[in-house]
């Protein structure tokens, strides 16, 4: 979670080589392997994670009791990033946290240029239908035909885009391809919350 500027951790991955859980597997019997090249612990050779839904044939060494911790929103709360192992497994929290940071940023800076574009566009067409409505004024036209016209731009203006996609969705994508592009060879999802609307 991005918090003030600062990375908070809300969680620790269950990993088999996290010292309770190593304790715990081992208590029941378990094994645990590790491979020296990938730098990853499995339990039984096979699951990189020490509790997971599913996975019958690893119980009950891999169990699915979720461990719940309890926060509270803050106003300085910018994003929190949930996102399964294969993401954590090459990139750290401060590199995860910085790179949507700065890609936020990003967009931020963009819509920001975009909107004002939006402000000027809107302002130069204000004072081109105030100086049409002057000039209609002066003619006779069929007024039933200006009304008909009248009405159609209002209901044009009045349209607003609703399918507006935020930016972490596409952040959220990136990530996954940046995991990718690291060599990150296990399930990469990934999510990205703004809590600013909170």
């Amino acid at each position: 979670m991005q918090r003030g500027g600062k990375v908070v951790s809300l969680s620790v991955d269950h990993k088999p080589n996290r010292g309770d859980e190593r304790e715990r597997i081992l208590k029941l019997g378990g094994k645990i392997t590790y491979n020296k090249y990938s730098n990853i612990h499995r339990v039984g050779g096979v699951l990189a994670v020490s509790r997971a839904i599913g996975d019958l044939q690893l119980h009950p060494y891999v169990i699915c009791e979720p461990e719940i911790i309890t926060k509270t929103i803050e106003n300085q709360d910018l994003f929190v990033i949930l996102a399964s192992d294969g993401l954590w497994d090459v990139m750290s929290n401060e590199d995860v946290a910085m790179f949507v940071y700065k890609k936020y940023m990003k967009y931020a800076n963009t819509a920001n240029i975009a909107t004002t574009a939006t402000t000027n566009t809107e302002s130069i067409n204000t004072k081109i239908n105030n100086t049409n409505t002057n000039t209609n004024n002066t003619q006779h036209n069929d007024p039933n035909t200006n009304t008909k016209t009248n009405n159609s731009n209002k209901n044009n203006s009045n349209k607003t885009n609703t399918n507006t996609i935020s930016p972490f969705t596409y952040i959220a994508k990136q990530l996954c391809e940046e995991a990718t592009i690291l060599g990150s060879t296990d399930n990469i999802t990934v999510e990205v919350i703004d809590l600013s609307k909170f």
